[in-house]
């Protein structure tokens, strides 16, 4: 009987302590981009400029394999997009105020610029639903960042909304 209490905790610490199987690969692009995002921005919407500040927050979670994304945390418009790895790739869910959650992956990178685009996802018609369908983040100086997100419905970019940012912690 000791022999198999021993020989089950054995595997038990054994199995806690080895390297998860299956764990994501963490694309480069993941680790980049959550060293550039992390912390506190704040900047306005270039179309309706106002007295109160956008804040928008990214914080790193689940050993570094996905960073959450608040965008007016705290407020009844809160938004959020978790940044994810998946099948190598970077990909965003955003969690949206039309009550959906568009699927976007990363299709263009380049040392300044992160572009995503929507790719099928369960519950949005894109040939009849409005969605978010893409995402370009723009690095446009030392702790100054640009958010293009693009609406769509029906399938065609029916807006853009321009955010500009500045890192504050």
């Amino acid at each position: 009987m000791k022999f198999f209490i021993f020989a089950f905790v054995s595997s038990v610490v054994s199995l806690f302590a080895a390297e998860p199987h299956g764990a994501p690969k963490i694309p480069n692009q993941m680790t980049e981009l959550s060293a550039k995002l992390k912390g506190t921005w704040e900047g306005d919407e270039a179309k309706k400029p106002s007295d109160q500040t956008l804040k928008i927050t990214y914080e790193s979670t689940s050993g570094g394999s996905a960073l959450v994304e608040r965008l007016s945390p705290g407020t009844d418009h809160e938004m959020i997009s978790m940044y994810h790895a998946e099948n190598g790739k970077l990909a965003i869910t955003h969690y949206c105020m039309l009550g959906n959650q568009p699927h976007l992956v990363l299709k263009k990178v380049t040392n300044d610029q992160y572009t995503f685009e929507f790719v099928p996802t369960a519950g949005i018609d894109s040939k009849k639903d409005m969605y978010m369908g893409k995402l370009v983040l723009t690095f446009t100086g030392a702790n100054k960042l640009k958010q293009e997100w693009t609406l769509f419905e029906a399938g065609k970019a029916k807006d853009t909304t321009v955010f500009t940012l500045n890192k504050k912690s």
